[in-house]
């Protein structure tokens, strides 16, 4: 009786390293992919409550102006920042300006940590009024340094 020989079955070693290395590849790609979104996401976010915040601080300034404090605001020279409570005041100290994303004074080593700065735009008025230009600067979460929005405010 004479056998016949079928060939072996089933994959080499080599066939199933190279489709590790496959798919390796491809769940790699799909990590760094997803963290990117991720990253750009949470940058958005923290770009959206700078922006709240800087909203915030041209309302301060508004309600400080109609309490009848523009005399102190034409004055104003430096940075500075508004102290947003029961009170409102002009905040000259840089450690004051530093915030977190709710507007209330950030801890040491929190992230982000929003720096407040509004300065009045120098040789610039329309009318009556006085121009601001405010700006809030963090530790960018994409790891490219400092990250900041800034937007002019016309006070009349």
């Amino acid at each position: 009786m004479v056998r016949k020989r079928f060939g072996q079955r089933g994959d080499t070693i080599v066939e199933v390293l190279i489709s590790i290395g496959i798919i390796s590849l491809v769940l790699t790609a799909a990590y760094v992919t997803a963290h990117r979104n991720y990253l750009s996401m949470q940058d958005a976010q923290e770009r959206g409550n700078a922006l709240k915040l800087l909203e915030r601080q041209t309302e301060a300034l508004k309600a400080y102006n109609v309490q009848g404090h523009s005399a102190l605001l034409a004055a104003a020279s430096g940075d500075f920042c508004m102290g947003v409570g029961d009170t409102l005041t002009i905040l000259t100290q840089a450690s004051d300006c530093v915030v977190d994303s709710t507007g209330q004074k950030a801890a040491a080593g929190e992230q982000p940590a929003y720096t407040i700065s509004i300065t009045k735009a120098a040789g610039v008025s329309i009318g009556s009024g006085q121009d601001f230009m405010l700006k809030a600067t963090w530790d960018s979460i994409l790891g490219d340094g400092q990250a900041s929005v800034q937007m002019e405010y016309g006070l009349y």
